[in-house]
């Protein structure tokens, strides 16, 4: 009986001198370096001479960029929007309820969800009056986004760079007189923004090559939203 106690004391004993490890602890720090890594070298942490290099080479040399974009970038949507206008966004407002006028800003986003809570923001920054479009499949069909754009006088556009793409390619989309391309780089709860996501990334590519092909006269920014809590 002895011999038992003693050989449970001892195990106890080499438990609490050797504790167990985290067999985890190795990979999570890996992940942690590789994400702190990436994002020192994406969008929103860049200057704007930064941004026009990494933009002008994620389109692979296409298009000649105009970039605005501030020190320290813009961390909210309305932010950017009330950043590039100053003084004139008041007057583009009100000139947004003329019937003839067409889109002033265009805001490309990583997911619907995400583009619900751009939408919000900047349909209280334009008012009741100015017109936000929702250029994404989670409400509205591509039918019906067409309808709209043809009927209404819209001042944003809020969309998925994959449907923007669509309503570009129908010629439903008359970024004529757009003067702000914004691109969203909020960080979804993995860490990921528009620029890493695979699949929206190369969506992104082809409507900023698009607006290259039709000569974009207007500014290029991108806005990093802080990345969601909990």
């Amino acid at each position: 009986m002895d011999g038992e106690h003693q050989e449970k004391k001892r195990k106890r004993s080499v438990a609490e001198t050797n504790p167990p490890t985290d067999r985890f602890a190795k990979h999570r720090k890996k992940k942690k370096r590789k994400r702190e890594k990436r994002e020192m070298s994406t969008p929103d942490s860049m200057s704007a001479d930064e941004l026009l290099t990494y933009v002008t080479t994620f389109c692979a040399g296409k298009g000649s960029w105009h970039v605005h974009q501030p020190e320290g970038g813009y961390r909210t949507i309305s932010g950017a929007v009330e950043g590039y206008f100053g003084n004139k966004l008041a007057g583009h407002l009100k000139a947004a309820e003329n019937p003839n006028c067409v889109m002033r800003v265009l805001v490309l986003c990583s997911s619907g969800i995400r583009c619900c809570d751009v939408f919000r923001e900047l349909r209280t920054l334009a008012g009741p009056k100015a017109l936000v479009a929702k250029l994404f499949a989670k409400h509205m069909k591509l039918k019906e986004q067409r309808e709209m754009l043809a009927e209404k006088s819209v001042f944003a556009g809020v969309g998925t760079p994959n449907r923007v793409r669509a309503l570009l390619e129908a010629g439903a989309l008359d970024l004529s007189q757009c003067e702000l391309v914004l691109v969203d780089c909020w960080r979804n709860v993995k860490g990921f923004n528009i620029f890493e996501l695979k699949q929206e990334a190369a969506d992104l590519r082809n409507v900023l090559c698009a607006l290259a092909d039709k000569d974009f006269a207007g500014r290029l920014a991108v806005a990093a939203a802080a990345p969601p809590t909990g």
